[in-house]
């Protein structure tokens, strides 16, 4: 699998597990993607009420 095969992959089931922590309205703080965690350390994915924030920590 090619790095963005397998990033797409591992945020797409990463989405799916965390999909339910989403409610409407959304007015929290839910980390969708935690790359450190989930064999992408390179991508951190965050959402703020209704701002997605992607993060790269070096």
């Amino acid at each position: 699998m090619t790095d963005a095969a397998s990033y797409s992959a591992q945020l797409s089931a990463s989405l799916a597990a965390r999909s339910g922590l989403l409610t409407e309205p959304h007015d929290g703080v839910v980390r969708l993607f935690n790359g450190f965690l989930e064999g992408c350390p390179t991508l951190v994915a965050e959402v703020y009420a209704t701002t997605l924030v992607l993060l790269q920590p070096r």
